[in-house]
């Protein structure tokens, strides 16, 4: 998410490796939510380009941008784009503040005389918080913000021996059984798991203390 022409369509290109967001030096050329998913390290990642969020939108590109703030709430992570070249401002500053911790990245560093080969730039006197310095043209700091966004998403990786739940029935399922754990109604959620089992063709099914 971001401002228009902070180049958050042409990061997502580049993060992919091909072109799947439509890219263009006009503002509002995004105009609604385009998802793709990939995967970093053997985890499944899926990236949602949207609208740039900006006051003065009007309506297509404003109906985009209330999509924004409405499916915002609904990610693991904000990966907030903004242009590395513009000053800070109180406007950016509001913006930063609208989310829950953004991961902040400052886009464009192959047109900034002063970028070094740092990919992290600390916070500055004039407000700016700290970020991940990257560029879509030249791929710079790419690998940086991709090792950041998976520290966010999978701050504590199983072991190589640990079960992963890997599909969305899985991932349901155990949500369901820790709400069942939670209300103290184990035995339920024993059979619950049990019926799982069965129904999945599990090699190993356990017994079910009811007899079952």
């Amino acid at each position: 998410m971001g401002p228009p022409n902070a180049g958050k369509s042409s990061l997502v290109n580049m993060l992919l490796g091909f072109r799947r967001s439509i890219v263009d030096d006009q503002p509002g050329t995004t105009r609604d939510l385009l998802t793709t998913c990939t995967a970093w390290d053997g985890w499944p990642v899926e990236l949602i380009d949207t609208a740039g969020v900006r006051e003065d939108a009007e309506g297509v590109e404003q109906d985009g941008i209330d999509k924004v703030w409405q499916h915002q709430r609904q990610v693991d992570l904000v990966v907030l784009v903004l242009d590395g070249q513009q000053d800070w401002s109180p406007a950016s500053q509001q913006l930063v503040e609208s989310f829950s911790e953004p991961l902040l990245v400052y886009n464009k560093s192959d047109l900034l005389e002063s970028a070094g080969e740092e990919s992290v730039v600390p916070g500055d006197s004039m407000g700016r918080p700290a970020g991940i310095l990257t560029s879509a043209v030249t791929g710079n700091g790419l690998s940086c913000l991709i090792d950041e966004m998976l520290r966010r998403l999978v701050p504590v990786a199983p072991g190589l021996d640990e079960a992963v739940p890997f599909t969305e029935v899985q991932s349901q399922l155990i949500g369901e059984l820790l709400e069942l754990l939670e209300n103290g109604q184990v035995q339920q959620a024993i059979h619950q798991l049990h019926q799982f089992l069965q129904a999945n063709d599990s090699p190993t099914v356990p017994q079910d203390p009811r007899g079952g």
